[in-house]
């Protein structure tokens, strides 16, 4: 992953467009990728003053969109396979806008692919709930939760389901929240 990550903050440097930076970059890592070895990686520019969300995907999970206006979660698409797998792997642009009070969630696999002591995956639609109740969509809060509350209760709604067990993967969530802008921001 290391290289993977230099590899692509060097692309950085001379292309704008996430899925060029991506397809730049699985062409580096393909020749002196071993049989069977790839990287998933999304990758997104920001515009905090639009909330304007520019990515491409190369065979991660979709992240998650909680529209703060409607509850409702949408899923980001998915652009393309993971690199290091073929040469010439295009891999789709997406964009969105971020809007006050929306939350971006990004997850690894190891949180759809978590365990209950009697082998039932968490699972999509389970964290597409836990987000929805975290965020506070069944009884709207007087403010809504910070990203790292958000975030915290993902990550205590995982550990329940799991109880006792170990996670069958890692469990890496990154939560962004765009914050609610006044006229002097």
């Amino acid at each position: 992953c290391f290289p993977s990550r230099l590899l692509s903050k060097g692309s950085v440097r001379e292309i704008d467009s996430p899925g060029d930076v991506l397809e730049r970059a699985n062409d580096i890592i393909v020749p002196d990728s071993p049989d069977g070895m790839f990287v998933t990686i999304f990758y997104a520019v920001l515009d905090l003053d639009t909330g304007v969300l520019e990515y491409a995907n190369a065979g991660h999970n979709q992240p998650l969109l909680l529209r703060a206006a409607t509850c409702q979660v949408e899923q980001l698409s998915r652009g393309g396979m993971a690199l290091g797998v073929q040469e010439g792997n295009h891999i789709q642009e997406g964009h969105t806008t971020l809007q006050p009070g929306d939350y971006l969630v990004l997850y690894t696999d190891g949180v759809t692919e978590a365990f209950s002591p009697e082998y039932d995956p968490f699972g999509e639609e389970r964290l597409r709930a836990t987000i929805s109740s975290a965020a506070g969509c069944a009884a709207p809060p007087v403010e809504p939760p910070s990203a790292q509350l958000l975030l915290s209760g993902l990550d205590q709604a995982v550990q329940a389901f799991i109880g006792s067990g170990q996670p069958s993967d890692d469990l890496t969530v990154l939560v962004l929240y765009r914050c609610e802008t006044t006229d002097d921001d």
